[in-house]
């Protein structure tokens, strides 16, 4: 039978069939075309959300080390980004909690959390670091960290936290410097559960970020300055 021909008989069916015929007709010979389409449709709407996000400049990036709950949390920059007036359509704001680092047990999940981070850092995409004080020895050889707070910080912002400084020796100068600052349990950090009781986790600004200026503004944002 010709393809055109065959095409008339299988429309004439079509039309003869009851509508409860129709769909049965339908999920036997159609349905797992329908799903694959689906399925197909779903990983392209989120190829392009990536693409369009991808897209967007950064204006901060906050990355967030062995928290309690690894997970990607954006609801604390929803609120900041409306402190701030910025548009998260035009712009991406990103806190970064979903980064696992064991030091004793240095595996996929460590080593890809290093990875991004001296990527980030280095290109200088991160404004700033919050981890636990007992993880923070292992990065205070990045030269981006050894930088005094109190020459770094504007005035505003330096007394807003200097009751919570956190003091890095550097062996090469013999200096105590101020290169973080501890985060309280009053803090928005914990009122979303990032941190346990047992913690100290200590947030670190990097010197090299090419936003600083929106890190001061989150900061004053966090600590009502």
């Amino acid at each position: 039978m010709a393809l055109k021909d065959e095409i008339r008989e299988q429309n004439k069916k079509w039309k003869d069939m009851t509508p409860e015929q129709k769909k049965k007709y339908f999920l036997t010979y159609y349905k797992w075309h329908v799903v694959v389409l689906c399925i197909i449709l779903f990983f392209v709407a989120i190829l392009i959300r990536d693409l369009v996000r991808g897209s967007r400049e950064t204006l901060l990036y906050v990355m967030v080390l062995n928290n309690s709950e690894q997970y990607m949390y954006q609801g604390l920059m929803d609120e900041f980004a409306e402190y701030a007036g910025i548009d998260t359509g035009q712009y991406n704001l990103i806190w970064d909690t979903g980064n696992v680092f064991k030091e004793d047990q240095f595996d996929y999940t460590s080593i890809a959390a290093i990875q991004k981070f001296g990527s980030y850092s280095e290109d200088g995409l991160l404004e700033a670091i919050i981890l636990p004080e007992s993880d923070v020895a292992y990065f205070e050889k990045e030269e981006y960290f050894i930088v005094d707070l109190r020459d770094f910080l504007n005035e505003d912002v330096y007394e807003a936290v200097k009751d919570r400084l956190y003091t890095y020796h550097c062996a090469s100068s013999g200096e105590d410097l101020s290169i973080g600052f501890y985060l309280k349990p009053e803090d928005k950090a914990y009122e979303i559960g990032l941190f346990d009781e047992t913690d100290r986790p200590v947030m670190i600004p990097l010197s090299n970020s090419s936003h600083m200026e929106y890190l001061y503004l989150f900061m004053s944002f966090l600590y009502e300055i």
